[in-house]
Formats: C-alpha cells, structure tokens, sequence
C-alpha cells in the first residue's frame, strides 16, 4: 500500500476517533439551560423574589446609572450624556451603563429598575453556566462532569463580586469566545468567525472592558495550544485539526476578533476620547493598575478558608505587605479566589494523575500552564511593567486575571471527577457528581455569605422615592437645583445633580487639583468628629458657589456661623436612610447662599435675564435678555462634543473656571442653545455600521460555506 493510501486511512481513522465537536442540539441545549436557571433559582432565590443588591457600588454606582439610562429610554431616548452626575459625563465614554447593549435596551425599556437589574444578573449566570457546559462538553468530558465543571467556575468565582456588576455580565461570554474559537480551528466552518465577532461585540456593549480583555488573553492561550498539539487526542477530547493551514487559521481568527472591535466602535471610540481626557490618561497616585491584586500569601484562603473569611477586619489584613506582594493596596473581594474544598481535592488528584497518566498529559499541561500565568498576572506583581503595555494599564484590579485561572482549574477538577466516574458503574458515577456537585454548592453559598460588599434587603431603596421629603423639597425649587452630598451618586435617583461624582473612568476635571472639590484633610476630619458639627471650610465652599452647588445634605450639622447657609430641614428621609443604611437618624438639608446656579452671567446681574427653555441629555436652550454684552455662564461640564449657537449660528464656547460652558452674549434678547455632537460617536457609528455591512456581504457571499 502507498504511503499516500496510508495516510489517507490514518487521517480517515483520527476524524472516526474524534468526538462530535458541533455544539448540542436544541433540545440538549434547553435542558442545560434548564438547568442553569434552577441554579439560579437555588442560589439567587432572593432575586427571583423581587429583593434587591444594596451596599458595595450598588446604590453608589450603577444603580444611579441605570435609574437615569431607564427614565430617558422609556422616553424614547438612548442618552448619550448624563447630566446629573456631577456636572456631567459621557455615558458611552464611560461606558459601564451599557446602552447600547441589547439585552440593557430590552430590560430597562420593559421593566422597573430593579427587576431589570436583577433579571441582567440572573440572565447572564444561566448564559455563563450554559456556556462553560458547551465548551466542556466540546472538550469530551461527561455530561455529569460537565455539570461539575460549570458550577465550580459560574459559582466559585461570580458571587462573591456580586457588588461589581460587569463581573457576571461581561465574564459570561468568556466560556463563550473559548468555545466558537476552538470550533473554528477544529471545523473551519466560517459561522464560527461570524459568532466570535458578534459575540466579543456584545461582550465589548456591555460596557467593562477589563474582562473582554481577559478573555481575549485566554483565547489566545488557548488558540496557541490547540495549534501547537497541547490539547487532548484521546477520547477525552476533539482532536487537533488536521490538515489545517495554522497561519491561516489564526489569521482569519484574528480578522474575526478585529472585526468585533471594530462593530463595537460607536462604544470604543467615545471610550477612547474620554480616556484622553480622564484621569486614566498617565498613572497617578489616584490611579495604579496594581490596585485590587490578589496576594500570592492569600491562596491560602483555598485551603483554609475559615482562616480568613471570618475575620472582620480583612480588608485591613490584606494590606500588609508580605513575601512577593505588591505595593498597591487590594480588597478583599478583588483578591477572592476559592475553589471550593472538594474542588481542590480533585484538583490535587488530578495533578497525581498528570505525573502518572501519559494520555490525560499534554491536556492538564495546558490547563495548568495557563493556571499558573494568570494567577501570576493575577497577583499584580508584573503590573509595573505590563502597565505600559496597551491593554494591561488600562484597567485596575489585577485580581480579576483569576478567572481564567478559575475555568481551567474548574477543568482540571473535573478531569479528576471524570477518572473516578469511569471506575464506577452509570448510576453510581451520576451519585458520586451529584454528591460532590451538591457539596460544593454549599460550600459556595457560605462563602457567598462570608465575603460580600452587597447584601439583598427585602425592599429595594428605589421603592422609597415616593416617599423621600428630599424629593418634594427638590421638585418645589425655582431654580434647577444641584445638592452636594456625601453618598456619591446616591441622590441622582432624586433626578437632580448631585456632586462629588464617583466614575470608574471619569473626565479629569473631577480630579485636578485646580478643578476637583477640595478634600478634607485627616485635621479637619478629626475636628468634625470632635465638634459634632461640620466646621467652616472656605475653599470648599467656595468651590461650591462656584460651581452652582445649590443645596447641601449632611449626615451632622453645619456650623451656620461659618457657612453661607439656611436650614431646610431635619429628619430622616425614606430614600437616603435606606441606601446608607441609618435607619431613623436625621439627615440635614441646606440652602447655600451666593451661588453661581445652573445659569449665570459673568459680570453684574443687573438688568439681565436668564430663562431656561429646555434642559435635556442632548440639548439645553436658554433664553436672554440683557443691556449690555457679557458671558453666559453654564455650570456644566465643558467637554468634546459639545456645541453652543447663539440665534441659530455656532459660536466658539469659553471655557469658565477651566471646567464650565460660557458663551460671549450681546445686548438685546437672544436664544443660546447648548447641544450634544460628539465627534466620536458619529465616527464610530460609521464604522460600526461599514463594519456589520462587510460581515453581512461575507455571510451573503459564502453562505455555503457557513
């Protein structure tokens, strides 16, 4: 026989040896989904009863974001702007509410708030556990170890960051992206780049880029391996293409994955404008990459979880700088990492087996190759170096890098499970994996209740709008009112401006030195606590005039004598004592004296008025009358994108106090009209839209194929 017909049959012979590589029918799929909403139901029991997240950045952060995104889309408008965090940001610049994101645009568009956020989390659990069960199945593990493996890694890593709420939204497409990846470099059916371009869009509109690029990170590990022969050949798992251009290969992967960014670049480049101007534009002391590492010391939080996670003060425990520990400070849920008891006993097991079992060899060495280097990446030790790197700077929480170490240790722990399961008969295999399944799931719950920020209360704190006082103090002003408060963010939900901001990544006026609000000094923070009143501060309130600061809310009260000032009122308020928890303590609400407000004039009032028409996300109008010429001052955030008319024709715009809009007026009456046209929204929507176009005419075309 020819060496030709020999290597026909050898090629025909490891195409019959290798498993079923295309995902699962529908009906298999439904089961498995099935099965991750009942997780949910199991584990998220309070979610499914209308009971909601506080604490953490909740209240702080993304629910303020997501009440002012589900107001103006219920209105018919993607906001583009936000106008009531501090003085204003861009939202897709931003990026962390997420409005173009499907699923956002549907939940927040058809439900309340609250059921929208937590019908998103509940959503992308069952997608993350249904997604890892795909891929595992995929590889050629058992049914009944898939179902261990996708627990360890959606249950033993998501939870605990339930404060962070892109942990679960974006890493959900993780598994994902491993999956269609490997199915095009196994298959090279071309639907395969189509879904990894859709779907790393998706994962890039839902508005947290650390994690899309984690894994894009593990992709590329992953793709690696496969190409270079480290994945199982056995019957345990597909085999290595065969016959395949590998330069190929990758590169058509790589076009796929650039054309991901490149639909997602109405999202991306706005993020990039803001990033030019935040204070993630250089490293500062306000910004380290290294911030929210997982020390190496604290794995031992795997091995003897009780250790740790009962100490109350954690948080100040995991400063302390030990043996290869890195300078920036961490958290105690960034640095979480638990792989549950029965987990790492597998996992240990199935390293016995690597040493001893040539087959399982080349699969676990990939497996805890990529362990090691993300847990490395994970500790923050490299970040010094990395940050200059594009992608590594960007982003804080080093920490995060664990949850690729998490997937493939959950894989390695289900090798083991998969080797105990072929030494039993059927039945008694599905026992052993119930059995250790049902275990662990414990074991997950109670550590879920050990580490948290966020906790779920009964009522949500949204419910008690209604009934807030501050609200119908706010609603009954004259004059568009702006509180400065000491919950960030919190008092948006009132529907007004509130200062200081908290962004994840925010324009850098609210941190230069020259523009921020003045900060308290440990001095004066000692003579609150001393005084039980809150002394004079003439810079900060200065800033606050200046910056048309309205009203005050305080948790003491303000020395009168010192503040420009009048009391409003004394008493609990229904919204803010739920949010910060202060059951029936009184909050104290103040009138400033001598603020610039919303609008202003430069110069001397007199004989000189103002009228606001219209205060939209997009678009503010003002209506003038004046003697003389003078600067219309806007106390609202001069950034790209915005443009001003004075009587239909575009002016150049001032920038006042190197922060706020102003614009040169002349005598008589005009109409001044602000609007939103962001440069770079409009490019990206370009490209966005060519992008999705040349996928389409590729579908078109090679149809067949796909």
């Amino acid at each position: 026989m020819s060496s030709k017909s020999n290597e026909s049959e050898l090629k025909v012979e490891a195409v019959q040896q290798s498993p079923v590589t295309h995902p699962m029918d529908l009906q298999e799929v439904i089961i498995w989904v099935a099965l991750g909403v009942l997780l949910t139901l199991l584990f998220w029991t309070d979610l499914w009863m209308g009971w909601s997240f506080v604490g953490g950045d909740v209240y702080a952060y993304f629910m303020p974001q997501k009440f002012y995104y589900a107001k103006h889309l219920k209105e018919g408008v993607i906001p583009l702007w936000n106008n009531t965090t501090g003085h204003g940001y861009p939202i897709l610049g931003e990026s962390q509410t997420a409005a173009l994101y499907p699923p956002n645009l549907v939940l927040y568009y058809f439900l309340d708030v609250v059921t929208a956020y937590n019908a998103s989390h509940l959503l992308h659990y069952v997608l993350a556990f249904v997604g890892t069960a795909l891929l595992a199945l995929h590889w050629g593990y058992r049914k009944e170890v898939t179902f261990f493996i996708a627990l360890v890694f959606v249950y033993g890593w998501f939870p605990v960051k339930r404060c962070l709420e892109w942990g679960i939204i974006t890493g959900a497409y993780l598994p994902w992206l491993l999956l269609f990846a490997d199915l095009w470099l196994v298959q090279q059916k071309r639907r395969w780049l189509v879904c990894i371009s859709f779907l790393l869009c998706l994962q890039l509109l839902a508005g947290h880029y650390n994690l899309a690029f984690i894994s894009l990170l593990a992709t590329t590990g992953f793709g690696i391996s496969r190409l270079v022969g480290y994945l199982p050949k056995s019957g345990d798992g597909p085999a290595a293409p065969i016959s395949v251009n590998r330069w190929s290969s990758i590169s058509l992967l790589l076009v796929a994955i650039m054309l991901g960014f490149s639909i997602s670049a109405v999202q991306l480049l706005p993020t990039l404008e803001l990033k030019a101007n935040s204070q993630r534009r250089e490293l500062t002391g306000d910004y380290q990459p290294a911030y929210g590492h997982l020390p190496l010391w604290y794995l031992e939080q795997c091995v003897l979880p009780w250790k740790w996670y009962a100490l109350a003060n954690l948080d100040d425990k995991l400063q302390e700088k030990n043996w290869l520990t890195s300078t920036a400070g961490t958290n105690q849920v960034e640095a979480h990492f638990y792989l549950g008891l029965l987990p790492l006993g597998l996992i240990v097991f199935s390293l016995i087996l690597t040493v001893i079992n040539r087959k399982e060899r080349t699969w676990n060495i990939c497996l805890w190759g990529m362990s090691v280097v993300f847990l490395i990446l994970a500790s923050g030790l490299l970040m010094p170096a990395l940050s200059h790197v594009p992608g590594f700077g960007f982003f804080t929480g080093p920490g995060r890098y664990s949850m690729v170490a998490q997937l493939c240790l959950a894989f390695i722990a289900g090798g083991g499970l998969q080797f105990l399961c072929k030494l039993l008969p059927s039945a008694l295999s599905v026992l052993l994996v119930v059995i250790f399944s049902l275990t662990t799931f414990v074991d997950y719950s109670w550590v879920s209740e050990s580490i948290y920020y966020t906790i779920t209360v009964e009522r949500a704190p949204l419910k008690n709008i209604s009934k807030s006082h501050l609200q119908q103090v706010l609603d009954s002003e004259q004059e568009m009112p702006r509180v400065f408060g000491p919950s960030q963010n919190m008092l948006t939900l009132l529907g007004y401006a509130q200062v200081p901001t908290y962004l994840g990544i925010g324009p850098k006026e609210y941190w230069e030195e020259k523009t921020a609000l003045p900060k308290e000094t440990e001095a004066y923070k000692k003579l609150v606590e001393q005084q039980g009143v809150i002394p004079g501060f003439k810079e900060r309130q200065e800033w606050l005039q200046r910056a048309g600061v309205t009203h005050m809310l305080t948790f003491k009260p303000l020395d009168t004598n010192a503040w420009d000032c009048e009391l409003v009122t004394i008493q609990p308020d229904a919204l803010v004592n739920s949010m910060v928890g202060r059951a029936l303590e009184p909050v104290y609400f103040y009138k400033l004296g001598n603020t610039r407000g919303r609008l202003s004039w430069q110069g001397a009032r007199s004989s000189k008025e103002i009228k606001l028409i219209k205060y939209s996300p997009h678009e503010i109008i003002v209506e003038t009358e004046a003697k003389a010429s003078d600067t219309l001052v806007l106390t609202e955030l001069d950034f790209p994108g915005w443009v001003v008319s004075v009587d239909g024709v575009q002016v150049p715009g001032i920038k006042i106090d190197s922060m706020f809009r102003g614009v040169e007026v002349s005598a008589g009456k005009h109409r001044v009209v602000w609007s939103y046209r962001p440069k770079s929204i409009i490019y990206g929507a370009c490209v966005s839209l060519f992008s999705i176009i040349l996928i389409t005419g590729f579908v078109v075309v090679s149809y067949r194929k796909i």
